[in-house]
């Protein structure tokens, strides 16, 4: 038997970008930072920022782009996935990425300070 699956816990490091695949479908793409920490000498400890490509597709992908912002809070479950890019792009390898089967959005989205301010 074999597993594949990921669960990941963390902020929008941008606003996520809503595209459309080749078929039409849509799809929104999410990059979430994740923190590891450990012991670097005995009484030091170090923090390290780990960056994660999320694509999340049709009306789930869409709530997240229009709900989700840069710097909130996000659970996702999902699946490890080799992507590859199309020709034209200057990516030439596969990469991992994480398709997205479920998306939790863990902190409200932020009031537009543009739109609270007095004349």
């Amino acid at each position: 038997m074999t597993i594949n699956r990921v669960f990941l816990s963390g902020r929008l490091g941008q606003n996520p970008e809503l595209k459309k695949s080749e078929s039409g479908s849509s799809f929104a793409v999410l990059k979430i930072a994740t923190q590891r920490y450990f012991i670097r000498d005995a009484d030091k400890r170090d923090e390290m920022t780990d960056w994660h490509d999320v694509f999340v597709w049709g009306r789930l992908g869409e709530s997240c782009h229009k709900y989700l912002s840069k710097g909130q809070l996000v659970s996702i479950e999902g699946y490890l996935k080799n992507y590859k890019p199309a020709l034209d792009s200057y990516e030439k390898h596969s990469r991992s990425i994480i398709q997205a089967l479920q998306v939790d959005f863990l902190s409200p989205k932020p009031i537009d300070q543009n739109l609270t301010k007095s004349p």
